[in-house]
């Protein structure tokens, strides 16, 4: 694959995620904020880990958390590290599963999540800082893992993305 064109996507990546802050951002009134939006950030990185890991590295993860942490006043690198520490378990994850099934990395996530919510949740109990309800925590963690598959659908639709398959690549 051209360098170009890993540039180009990891450019429209960023592109998205900053929209995307953008419109959490701006205030709407029709929104009800007793409900939890899903963390669509989180689920484009680690979807984008789970299809083409060559477009997400390291460091573009760790930019775009920490980007979204400035921006929406999380505590400044907290919610980066932890997201930086599971997209490489998640990413190791799915460099050794070779054929693994939609259902085993949806369900992957799903525990890679509700631990990225608990160790968040669990430091900043710790450190004294005021946090919403743990029932808001646990609806948007299934707000996010509910968001994953439809994302997944859109994002293998609209770019004819297949499963990155590091043996295949190897062989070629």
């Amino acid at each position: 694959m051209s360098s170009g064109k890993i540039w180009w996507t990891r450019f429209v990546i960023v592109f998205a995620c900053a929209l995307l802050i953008f419109f959490h951002l701006i205030p709407t009134g029709d929104y009800d904020s007793s409900w939890p939006r899903p963390d669509v950030i989180l689920c484009l990185c680690f979807l984008t880990i789970a299809k083409r890991p060559e477009y997400m590295p390291f460091w573009l993860v760790g930019f775009i958390m920490f980007f979204a942490d400035i921006l929406l006043g999380r505590p400044f690198g907290l919610w980066t590290a932890i997201i930086l520490l599971a997209s490489e378990v998640f990413r190791s994850r799915m460099h050794t599963a070779t054929e693994s099934s939609f259902l085993k990395e949806w369900l992957t996530f799903l525990v890679i999540l509700f631990f990225i919510v608990l160790s968040y949740r669990l430091i900043l109990m710790m450190s004294f800082v005021q946090t919403s309800e743990l029932g808001y925590f646990l609806l948007n963690m299934l707000a996010t893992f509910a968001l994953y598959p439809i994302l997944s659908v859109l994002f293998e639709s609209q770019h004819a993305v297949r499963r990155y398959f590091f043996e295949r690549d190897m062989l070629l």
